[in-house]
Order: C-alpha cells, then structure tokens, then sequence
C-alpha cells in the first residue's frame, strides 16, 4: 500500500510539473531582435524588430509587428543604446497557435468600414519555435502569394514597446537620417479627446481616432475637404517607443502610419515634449 501511494506521489508530481512547464510555455510580450534574409550583415546595419501584444479575447493569441529599423552605424553596440533613424518597412498581424512550437500569422488590413480586420486572399506567414514559450531561436517565415519571400530568425529582446494612444504634439517627417529627432517643429497635434489634427504639405485636416483593435487605431475624416485622406485613412496606426529611455528618465514615443498593401511606406511622426 505504501509503495502504492509512493508511485501516486510521483504520478501527480509529474502532472503538476507538466502542467506548470504547460502555464510558462506562452510567448512573452515585447519585442525581439531578428536577421532578416533580406538583410546583408556585411553591408547593411538594419536589423528586425518583431513586437508581440496578447490578444485579450483569445487565449494563447497575440497581435505582432514586424518591422525593419535602419540603425545609426555603430550606435548598436549594446541595445539600450542602438538608435533607430527610420523604419524601412512594418507588416502587422493577427498570431495564432497552431500547437506549442507553431503560430500562423495572419497579416491585418483597414476596410472600407474604417474596421481592422483579417487580409482575405492571402497566405498565413509562420513562426517556428525552437522551444516552447521562447523566441529566442525562432524563425518567422514570411509568405506572399504563395511564395516564401524572407526569413527572420530571432536572438535576444530589444527595448522597444507598443504603447497605447498617446496624446500630444507631433512631428511628421520623411528625412530618413533621423536628424529630425533633435528638431523642436511640430505640424500634428493629438488630442486627449481623440483627434488628429494634421498641417503638413501633403496632409491636411481633421480625423477621428478610434482604437479598433489592441493598441491598434485608424482614422475617419471629420470633414470634407481634407487634403490627402488617402494617406491617412487606409492606415493603422500604431505608437512604438523605439528606443525606450524611460528608465533613463526621458523618452519619446512615435506614432507609425502602416500602409497595409505597402508596407515600405511608413508614415513617421516623433512625439514632441
């Protein structure tokens, strides 16, 4: 009898273990450094970032960001210093598990009706885990019409963070060096109330802000009238600390335009304090 008990000692051991390894397998929210094979280490010194928020409403999912950082040379000697002077590219997904060591991801899009929603007529991209709960050795294979088109492996955490709505003034740019980082203009306001008050050459007006999905936000005209809708309304955007500083006292959030249908066009606004 007592060997008995022993061996059920041991059996609900292992299945408490089991089930705790089962409780820690989940993906951690944040972000993670990757190499791209779309990116020369010799002659480039961009490098991938994919950034992770849970799905609230589904267990085990989360949405993703795949972007691409054009860095300062030599600044990404250590990451909390690597400085981000542009984004080249940003795709954004719904991420789904298909079993602990695979996830399809499922790239996101703006209807006609301003929703969010899934990209009909495409092919879910993978993420390939080499441990369960772990994005460290990870390999997101990316799929476009049917092609494989890149593949990211991923190694360590990065700094970055996807943030909620942020009110406040903004600086919209298209100066790839990241000079304007330093310059005090400002031609984009936020409203705490949720409006978008664009001044800019090729943008112009007023638009409603609405979260549709986690930390996710698209764009309604007020009006009639404004200028340059079509680069405003067809987009979801999102607001990334790049470098995140906070710890060091000071930081500044940007507010990313992604065109879904062409992720290389980056609409790009630095927060200004």
């Amino acid at each position: 009898m007592l060997v008995r008990n022993k061996s059920l000692i041991v059996t609900i051991a292992v299945l408490i273990g089991l089930s705790a390894q089962s409780s820690q397998a989940a993906i951690a929210e944040g972000s993670y450094k990757g190499n791209s094979s779309l990116i020369s280490d010799i002659t480039s010194n961009d490098v991938m970032a994919f950034i992770v928020k849970k799905d609230p409403s589904t267990p085990g999912a989360f949405f993703a960001i795949l972007a691409e950082y054009d860095r300062l040379p030599l600044t990404d000697i250590n990451e909390k210093v690597a400085i981000a002077k542009w984004v080249n590219r940003m795709h954004i997904y719904s991420m789904k598990k298909d079993n602990d060591l695979s996830y399809s991801l499922r790239p996101l899009t703006v209807a006609a009706n301003g929703e969010i929603v899934l990209k009909t007529g495409v092919n879910s991209s993978v993420l390939n885990l080499k441990r369960p709960g772990s994005l460290q050795g990870a390999t997101l294979t990316r799929i476009e019409k049917n092609k494989l088109v890149e593949s990211v492996e991923f190694s360590r955490r990065l700094v970055s963070t996807w943030e909620d709505y942020v009110s406040g003034k903004f600086f919209g740019t298209k100066a790839r060096t990241g000079f304007d980082y330093l310059n005090k203009k400002v031609n984009t306001e936020l409203t705490p109330a949720g409006i978008a008050k664009f001044n800019q050459e090729e943008i112009k007006g007023e638009y409603r802000v609405s979260e549709k999905l986690p930390g996710m936000y698209t764009f309604t005209a007020n009006k009639a009238g404004n200028v340059g809708d079509d680069k405003v309304v067809s987009r979801i955007g999102v607001f990334i600390d790049i470098m995140n500083w906070k710890n060091w006292g000071f930081t500044t959030e940007e507010l990313l335009m992604i065109n879904p249908e062409h992720p290389e066009d980056v609409g790009f606004y630095y927060e200004r304090h």
